[in-house]
């Protein structure tokens, strides 16, 4: 068993406990302006914003997210009339989500405070530093895929 310094200071302790403090961060800002969207909705409108009209599967395989949790979610943005569910052409078993007017317009809105988010989290931290935090938390993400 590890140290408790070094606990906390593993790659696992501090991805994890990152991530909870950006998605606290970011729902903070979103309730403060009114908005009630939780993570996995914002996750699911950002991810529509690059590639409308992808199926609910591809969504679920993509945020690492069960069945279940991207139903649930799905119907929340339907029920808020950010999105619409439309059958498949060539197979009628999957879904495709697509970007309601609502929901297109809805990132003018809330981009900002993903931006404001990031910029808190980052401040201070150089570039070079920064870019290659990223690739290798890539690199570790790709290794982990099949987890998916």
């Amino acid at each position: 068993m590890l140290p408790k310094n070094q606990l906390e200071q593993s790659l696992g302790s501090l991805v994890g406990r990152t991530a909870k403090l950006m998605t606290n961060a970011l729902l903070t800002k979103f309730r403060a302006a009114g908005h009630e969207m939780g993570i996995d909705h914002w996750l699911i409108l950002v991810h529509l914003w690059h590639q409308d009209g992808r199926n609910q599967q591809d969504l679920g395989h993509i945020l690492g997210r069960n069945k279940t949790t991207m139903t649930r979610a799905i119907n929340w943005l339907e029920e808020e009339n950010m999105v619409v569910r439309v059958s498949d052409q060539q197979d009628r078993r999957l879904k495709r989500i697509f970007l309601t007017h609502k929901g297109k317009n809805t990132r003018t809105d809330m981009e900002p405070f993903m931006q404001e988010v990031i910029k808190e989290a980052t401040d201070g931290v150089p570039p070079k530093d920064l870019e290659t935090c990223k690739q290798v938390l890539a690199h570790v993400f790709d290794n982990l895929r099949l987890y998916i």
